[in-house]
């Protein structure tokens, strides 16, 4: 699968791109519509094959954010961005059409539908932002970005933020429950807490031995490259 490229924001992910290749396919146009010099980049980038041939943008007759959602690959921020503003010009139905758009490709990541259980809240759409926001929970929730779990989770009817996170820790603790959900959740645990513990890679790692992927518990076990 492609390698995604993300930046960590304290205990949260922001998935900047799908791939490398889409991370500088989108530099490359950006840069040409700014005209801003960038040969050398394209250079490297075209060795092994056409990653993006110059004019490209200019030749589809497209708006540069156009061309990016259609030929390249956006960012969560933007169909965020897209739906305010939709909002700011009064045309509701348009911002809820971005917001459903932006849910629709991004497996295991629940930014997207955080984001659109708190806009139909917004709008008043209760029972929709119920089942978003419910939604939004069954994945990690240190994918949801600059978004509240705590008031996705208050949409999806947590009765308290303590109360959830009991729930998770004790999922965390069933050791029926497979290594790799009990991994998830701890995770989660941690997400909700705002800091990683100490003694969390060394869990993770035997966790992780224990579902299989015994080159990621290597990993975990290794402080330099936390």
């Amino acid at each position: 699968m492609p390698m995604p490229v993300v930046r960590a924001h304290g205990t949260q992910l922001e998935r900047l791109a799908r791939s490398v290749d889409e991370w500088l396919h989108r530099e490359l146009v950006v840069r040409e519509s700014r005209r801003e010099p960038y040969e050398t980049l394209l250079a490297r980038c075209n060795q092994d094959s056409v990653l993006y041939r110059p004019g490209s943008l200019a030749e589809s007759g497209l708006p540069l954010k156009a061309y990016l959602l259609t030929q390249v690959g956006v960012s969560f921020s933007f169909f965020e961005e897209l739906a305010e503003a939709h909002l700011e010009r009064g045309d509701l139905q348009a911002a809820l059409v971005t917001a459903d758009r932006a849910t629709r490709e991004p497996e295991g990541w629940g930014r997207p539908t955080a984001f659109r259980a708190l806009l139909l809240h917004r709008l008043g759409k209760y029972a929709e932002a119920r089942d978003a926001a419910r939604t939004a929970l069954h994945e990690p929730l240190w994918t949801f970005g600059p978004h509240s779990i705590e008031a996705v989770g208050h949409i999806a009817g947590w009765d308290s933020k303590e109360t959830a996170l009991a729930h998770f820790q004790r999922l965390v603790q069933d050791s029926t429950r497979p290594p790799l959900d009990r991994a998830a959740h701890a995770l989660d645990v941690a997400t909700m807490v705002g800091e990683f513990p100490p003694e969390l890679p060394s869990f993770l790692s035997a966790l992780y031995e224990a579902g299989g992927y015994p080159d990621v518990a290597t990993w975990l076990t290794r402080p330099s490259e936390h």
